[in-house]
């Protein structure tokens, strides 16, 4: 996978690199494809398991909350992710 480095973001000094281990846009796209597809109250919650899109939503929210703290502390933040989701 690419990723930045802090020598090109002025050093370990100004920047610190955290990973914060989200899904790509496919994987994502496909778990809400698959929630989207169901036909009946059944057929959903089989799709919510399956998909494991609360996961997805868990993770974006625990990834965006990460983000929010260094902002609150006034930290400088650049988010970089794969496949299109910066």
């Amino acid at each position: 996978r690419g990723q930045e480095t802090t020598s090109k973001l002025g050093g370990s000094r100004a920047a610190t690199l955290e990973f914060l281990d989200l899904e790509n846009f496919h994987v994502i796209r496909n778990a809400k494809k698959r929630l989207s597809e169901a036909s009946t109250l059944e057929d959903y919650y089989r799709a919510l398991h399956e998909s494991r899109w609360p996961v997805y939503v868990q993770a974006l929210i625990s990834a965006a909350k990460v983000v929010a703290d260094h902002l609150d502390r006034g930290d400088p933040c650049f988010v970089h992710c794969s496949d299109g989701w910066d």
